[in-house]
C-alpha cells in the first residue's frame, strides 16, 4: 500500500523535529557539500540537499533563505577553516616573521587538500552572499591575518606607498598560495610530481615557492 502525501509530509516533520537546530544546520550543510562535490553548482538544488539530509524541501529554507544563504554558510566555514589553521601554524613558528609566512601558506595549502568541495564552494564561482556578516567577517579574518603578516616581513621603511605596496604584496602572496592549491586540486601539477613519494614531491614544490614569495616580499 503508497503512503499517502499527507503520510509523507508527517514523516518529513517527524525527521526535521529530531534534529537540534545546529544539528539540522550541519547536517544540511554537510549534504549540501557531498551533492556539490557529486554534481557542481549545476545539479544542487535546495529540494535534494533536503531529501538527502532526511528533512523536509521547506528546511533549508527555513534555516539558510535561498541557495545563496546556505552556499555563504558554507563559504564562512571555509574562511573560517583557513583562518584557523593560519592562525595555529603561526603560533607553531615561534615568532620568527619570516617562517610564520612560510607556516601561513603551508597552512592555507594543506586546508584546501583536506576539504576540497569547502574550498571550491568558499572560492568559486558561487552565488554567495557577501551581505552575510558571518560571511565576510570570517573572510576579512583570513585575509587580515596575512595581511598583518606581510606587514610585519616588509616594515614601514620600504620606497613608494607603504599601503599600497603592503596591499599588493598580500594580493601577489594570496595569489600564489590560492593558485598553488588550486592547480594541485585539478591536477595540474602531477607532472612535477617526479618523486618516489608524490606528496613529499609537492610538499618540497610548495616549500620552494613560498621561500621564493617571502624573498620577493622582504626585498
Amino acid at each position: 500500500m503508497c503512503a499517502s502525501s499527507s503520510d509523507e509530509h508527517n514523516s518529513d516533520t517527524e525527521k526535521t523535529r529530531r534534529y537540534h537546530h545546529g544539528d539540522l544546520r550541519q547536517a544540511l550543510i554537510r549534504s549540501a557539500e557531498a551533492l556539490i562535490a557529486e554534481k557542481g553548482i549545476a545539479g544542487f538544488t535546495l529540494r535534494e540537499c533536503a531529501r538527502r539530509a532526511g528533512v523536509s524541501p521547506s528546511a533549508p529554507s527555513h534555516h539558510f533563505g535561498h541557495v545563496a544563504g546556505l552556499l555563504s554558510a558554507i563559504a564562512a566555514l571555509g574562511f573560517s577553516d583557513i583562518a584557523t589553521a593560519m592562525e595555529h601554524a603561526q603560533d607553531q613558528a615561534q615568532g620568527n616573521a619570516l617562517d610564520e609566512l612560510q607556516a601561513i601558506g603551508e597552512a592555507y595549502i594543506t586546508v584546501a587538500m583536506m576539504n576540497p568541495p569547502r574550498f571550491r564552494i568558499t572560492f568559486g564561482q558561487m552565488p554567495l552572499d557577501w551581505n552575510n556578516p558571518e560571511l565576510l567577517h570570517e573572510a576579512q579574518r583570513a585575509f587580515g591575518i596575512l595581511e598583518r603578516q606581510v606587514r610585519t616581513i616588509r616594515g614601514d621603511s620600504g620606497a613608494g606607498d607603504p599601503v599600497l605596496d603592503t596591499q599588493a604584496a598580500s594580493v601577489a602572496a594570496w595569489s600564489i598560495v590560492h593558485g598553488f592549491s588550486t592547480l594541485l586540486l585539478d591536477g595540474r601539477l602531477n607532472r612535477f610530481s617526479v618523486d618516489v613519494d608524490p606528496e613529499k614531491s609537492v610538499k618540497n614544490l610548495a616549500q620552494k615557492m613560498l621561500k621564493m614569495l617571502i624573498n620577493g616580499i622582504e626585498n
